[in-house]
């Protein structure tokens, strides 16, 4: 699976399946209005709600480096409702 790299002691996050495009688009921004930043990561070709339906997955700000999961099903996830779709190949 497509991995976004860690650095600075930070554990990456690996998609959930080879050929999802985890990380294919990002996205910074403040989702849920808390006056954090959060990070909204496209993972166009994940099929779990239909054939390339895509996901985009939100890993919440403010978080400290323990507590970012270090895969895409331990995240917040949007689904695409039709296969197809391709939610999350660009995200602005």
């Amino acid at each position: 699976p497509e991995v976004i790299a860690g650095r600075d002691g930070v554990s990456p996050i690996q998609g959930r399946a080879a050929g999802d495009h985890f990380g294919a688009a990002l996205l910074s921004t403040d989702a849920n209005g808390d006056g954090v930043n959060d990070l909204l990561i496209g993972s166009p070709s994940d099929d779990l709600a239909g054939e390339n339906a895509g996901v985009v997955f939100v890993l919440w700000g403010g978080v400290s480096p323990e507590e970012i999961p270090t895969t895409a099903g331990d995240l917040t996830a949007m689904y695409s409702a039709s296969p197809g779709e391709r939610a999350g190949a660009a995200l602005g």
